[in-house]
């Protein structure tokens, strides 16, 4: 059975809360609809994904949203096999893919848990593309509020609705690590369980945790329970900020098998040369190199200062506006705006590498010569094309 069609399921295993048993993955439910609200309108909620764990024989599903390009967050209990168990950071235990709003489909490289709360970030192994990221808050949602849950997991009457459902909830309780929900109605289903939970502003205050899941499709037909726990995340800015950084990566050349380059092994300086050299990586080099999002450009498209944690300087190419082919890189302070020609996109090629191209010039990151550069060679923009060294990964 292909995963298009089977039964996603969330969380499985059953805590005591009042006087039952929860689920612990949340579900989309209601007496007659999916989390259990209405569909989400076209266009909204397009930072969620569905996350799907292991392969087409034994798979299961559940939700996410999109942090940054890089990371999505959802509920560590989505990942294990076992229910209740810890997790670790590194690769997941099982393949995990992610589908994003878009219908872009990505590989998850890295799951970094929380340990006092049902809450993980996941890695990408290439960033999203064409959607912008969810607002976070900062604030903690406040007792009697009323709050919006979103879910791609089951619905009253289907198995894998494959479209975000929203519901209303109020807020019973608030804890250090969790929020109480009163659904209104409504309730959260197998397959909902890391899905963001928003405040009135449309900010993400909480991923779904566990739900009784009464109304949804295949849940006990005599639960009428809709409550539902979600894992806060309005306290969590620092840890967010630290650990979904977009890097340090190497940026490796697939056609020259070197990496970008600043010369020696410190600082930079501004104007200073960006060359490629034999990878080495590490701190102890300054190879590494930090990808900061600047937000959505025309298109959709994710774009990116790319910085030098060594020295805090950005790959630049001279003055502001356009520039012509085979203008030299080099290292400036960071301006991070379109005033000045430090911005790049990822343009996805069909072997999993990437363009990296600019985007006041359309051209592409370059390595000086036609896939002949050797250590040292200089990093320019030319006109992008696979023929020539402008395919690259960051590792």
């Amino acid at each position: 059975m292909s995963v298009a069609t089977r039964p996603r399921t969330g969380l499985r295993t059953a805590l005591p809360l009042l006087a039952g048993a929860l689920t612990a993955a949340l579900l989309t439910a209601t007496p007659t609809q999916a989390v259990t609200g209405p569909e989400a309108l076209s266009g909204t909620h397009s930072y969620t994904a569905t996350l799907t764990v292991g392969g087409e024989a034994d798979s299961r599903g559940c939700s996410a949203t999109l942090l940054n390009p890089w990371w999505l967050v959802t509920a560590t209990s989505c990942l294990v096999d076992v229910p209740g168990s810890a997790a670790s950071r590194g690769r997941p235990a099982r393949a995990t893919t992610a589908t994003l709003g878009t219908g872009q489909t990505v590989q998850v490289a890295e799951l970094v848990p929380r340990a006092d709360r049902d809450l993980a970030l996941v890695r990408l192994t290439a960033p999203a593309q064409g959607v912008a990221p969810a607002r976070f808050a900062g604030a903690a949602a406040v007792p009697g509020g009323d709050l919006t849950a979103v879910g791609l997991g089951r619905t009253a009457t289907e198995w894998v609705p494959g479209k975000a459902h929203t519901a209303s909830f109020s807020t019973t309780s608030v804890t250090p690590t969790t929020l109480n929900l009163a659904g209104q109605g409504k309730a959260l289903c197998k397959g909902d369980a890391g899905g963001p939970v928003l405040n009135p502003a449309g900010e993400v205050v909480a991923v779904a945790s566990r739900s009784w899941q009464g109304g949804c499709l295949g849940a006990d037909p005599a639960e009428t329970r809709t409550g539902a726990i979600a894992s806060r995340i309005d306290d969590l800015g620092q840890w967010l900020t630290a650990t979904a950084a977009h890097g340090p990566y190497l940026v490796y050349n697939t056609v020259t098998g070197k990496c970008a380059d600043i010369p020696d092994t410190g600082p930079g300086r501004i104007d200073g040369p960006v060359s490629q050299y034999t990878c080495i990586g590490g701190a102890a080099d300054n190879q590494l190199f930090q990808w900061d999002y600047r937000g959505a450009g025309a298109g959709g498209s994710s774009e990116y200062t790319i910085r030098s944690p060594k020295d805090g300087l950005c790959l630049d190419v001279p003055d502001y506006g356009a520039v012509a082919a085979g203008a030299k890189v080099s290292q400036y302070t960071c301006v991070g705006t379109s005033a000045d020609n430090q911005l790049f996109t990822l343009t996805p090629r069909p072997d999993g590498t990437f363009w990296i191209v600019n985007v006041k010039s359309g051209l592409c990151l370059d390595v000086d010569g036609i896939r002949t550069g050797g250590n040292d060679a200089r990093l320019t923009l030319y006109h992008c094309s696979d023929q020539d060294d402008h395919n690259w990964k960051l590792l």
